[in-house]
């Protein structure tokens, strides 16, 4: 009986440490990964000219599709939204860092609302920033994180991370290329398949792009901003 109790605790005790050596591995593995891609992103901290493009369906409206450029202190933010019908509605905001001014372009009509008191602002998203060794420690423990290729890139699929930025914005799984560490795609509910497209293009904002429609073409409207 004793040694059938013996044999019992010794599988037990077997099996435990597989457990805790299995976790160990995978934790570790995550840690390194994710040390990696904070360290590749650091390259952006001050980048002041950057493209972010957003692409999306939604079941409501339609095919929507961000546009954000910054470069130094101008800021252009458009949005496009194809409806079912195929019908267009565009909205173009334009920072010039002394005045903000917003365009609306749809089946309406055409409208502007000049001098607007702020404008939207866009981010390169750190989908892999933490705020403390601890934090980064329970993310990678927590994550799980394997490799794939997505539109042609060789990338990481990291599912339930911690991140300052998820955290908020109740991301569940993250698409991002190894090489670059910037995300290209993410969904906000693990099942489903479809995901929020996402571009990042650095130091390749043109000035033409900060020049604003033909004012004639638009009925001013009063701002109430």
């Amino acid at each position: 009986m004793e040694k059938k109790k013996f044999r019992i605790g010794r599988i037990i005790l077997i099996t435990l440490a597989i457990v805790i050596l299995g976790v160990l591995i995978h934790t570790i593995r995550n840690f390194i990964i994710i040390s990696k891609l904070q360290d590749t992103f650091k390259q952006y901290a001050d980048v002041d000219n950057y493209h972010i493009k957003i692409s999306y369906d939604n079941e409501q409206t339609g095919h929507v599709e961000t546009n954000f450029y910054r470069k130094d202190n101008k800021k252009a933010y458009f949005i496009e939204i194809t409806n079912f019908s195929g019908d267009i509605t565009r909205m173009l905001t334009y920072d010039s860092g002394k005045r903000v001014d917003f365009f609306s372009d749809s089946a309406e009509g055409k409208n502007a609302y000049l001098g607007k008191d702020s404008s939207p602002d866009f981010k390169i998203t750190n989908g892999t920033e933490t705020e403390s060794f601890f934090q980064k420690l329970m993310a990678c423990l927590l994550a799980r994180i394997k490799s794939i290729e997505y539109n042609g890139k060789s990338c990481y699929e990291i599912t339930n991370f911690i991140s300052l930025d998820y955290m908020y914005e109740g991301v569940s799984v993250s698409i991002v290329d190894k090489e670059t560490a910037l995300e290209i795609a993410r969904k906000w509910d693990a099942t489903k398949s479809q995901l929020e497209e996402r571009l990042t293009e650095i130091n390749n904002v043109d000035d033409s792009l900060f020049v604003e429609p033909n004012i004639a073409e638009y009925d001013i409207k009063e701002n109430n901003t």
